[in-house]
């Protein structure tokens, strides 16, 4: 009895081991940041501080997983296509570099960062952010110009799409287009 039951226990291990050896491995993730776009132009030589929080995002955007428009109503969300850090600070980060580049004698760093006071304070929170593959990336926020005791200047919608490429890495350079032009609208406002 003891060996019909070593012989079971044997082949159950047998079986599950081989299925562990053909079952295949799981797809390999990519990773994505947003960058600074370096063929923005200079907007002004002003010299001033400037605090951006970080961006507020939607619960739907608010994952790991790059999410794109299947159609108007339905998502995708990608297993294998990821954001490599939270959308709020992978957004601030590339506000940040691109209003560095376009006001280049100003302070422009993340809100909390150190003890210095701002003179000005970036808020920007997205309506949408999305795209479809071999079409368009889209993005949609609010953004508002703050003075240092946190009084509203300015609130301004901006809407903007752009054409895609049929790649996930082509609508994550769509999407940095997308930051560009909405830090130019801010760099603009701030050098008024």
């Amino acid at each position: 009895m003891k060996t019909k039951q070593k012989l079971i226990y044997m082949i159950c291990t047998g079986m599950l081991l081989l299925t562990g050896c053909f079952g295949g491995t799981s797809p390999t993730s990519s990773f994505f940041i947003l960058s600074f776009d370096s063929s923005l132009p200079i907007i002004s030589p002003i010299k001033t501080s400037i605090g951006v929080w970080p961006v507020q995002v939607p619960d739907f955007l608010d994952r790991p997983q790059i999410v794109l428009n299947e159609t108007i109503t339905q998502l995708n969300i990608s297993e294998t296509n990821r954001w490599s850090e939270p959308v709020s600070l992978i957004t601030q980060r590339s506000l940040i570099e691109n209003l560095q580049h376009q006001l280049p004698n100003t302070y422009v760093q993340t809100k909390g960062y150190d003890n210095n006071r701002f003179k000005y304070l970036v808020r920007v929170e997205i309506i949408n952010m999305s795209g479809i593959l071999g079409q368009t990336a889209h993005l949609s926020v609010w953004w508002i110009l703050e003075n240092n005791a946190g009084q509203e200047i300015t609130r301004v919608r901006f809407e903007e799409s752009t054409t895609c490429g049929k790649t996930y890495a082509n609508y994550v350079q769509s999407q940095n287009k997308l930051w560009g032009k909405l830090s130019e609208q801010i760099a603009i406002r701030l050098a008024k």
